[in-house]
């Protein structure tokens, strides 16, 4: 999930200070979970496909993505 969320990220172009808005977290939070140090919410798993930020094999958890 945190692959996906990184490279959707980077081909729009929209800053970790951005996805904490959108989501309602602080950047750091979201930095952990772009890494992958931290799991992502379910809530937050779900803006972030609203967004278009996460793909639907990320939130349904089907990826080949073990991050």
């Amino acid at each position: 999930m945190a692959a996906d969320l990184r490279a959707r990220m980077a081909a729009r172009l929209v800053t970790v200070a951005e996805v904490a808005g959108l989501v309602g977290r602080t950047p750091m939070q979201v930095s952990r979970y772009r890494t992958g140090v931290t799991p992502i919410p379910l809530d937050v798993a779900q803006k972030l496909y609203r967004a278009e930020l996460l793909s639907e094999e990320s939130l349904m958890g089907t990826s080949e993505d073990a991050a």
